[in-house]
């Protein structure tokens, strides 16, 4: 798992994805490239200060550039943090590293072998490297 402060940046990069408005954003900037404020404000019907918010955010959890011409205002996809992003996020939702079983000192192991305990008191449970051992106990 990875320290705190990772969890903390992951928790927000899937807080900005977690809209539909940011999504659709980050959609027409990966098939478009570079995008002024004023061209989504024309795509999705709405303010350029409602779209500054969520470009905000997306800025924010380092999945946007930005950069300013004159009175204009263009955003584009941060290359680094949708590397980074991919580099976390697409082995986490492998479907080839869900577990064909549960784990051997798991609560559901146990329960599957027939020995389920009949209350709480009859299980301890530990860490160990990270992971949540149950025993029960004799």
């Amino acid at each position: 798992m990875p320290p705190d402060d990772a969890l903390k940046q992951r928790t927000e990069v899937l807080k900005a994805l977690a809209d539909e408005t940011r999504l659709r954003i980050l959609s027409v900037l990966m098939e478009r490239g570079e995008t002024c404020v004023c061209e989504f404000a024309e795509l999705f019907g709405t303010t350029a200060s409602n779209l500054s918010f969520h470009l905000s955010k997306l800025r924010s959890a380092g999945l946007l550039l930005d950069r300013k011409v004159g009175k204009w205002m263009f955003y584009r996809p941060n290359p680094e943090g949708m590397h980074a992003v991919c580099e976390w996020l697409c082995p986490l939702v492998d479907p080839k590293r869900i577990p064909t079983g549960p784990a051997c000192d798991s609560m559901a192991a146990i329960c599957e072998s027939g020995e389920a305990p009949l209350h709480l008191g009859e299980v301890r449970f530990q860490t160990r490297d990270g992971r949540v051992v149950v025993e029960t106990r004799a």
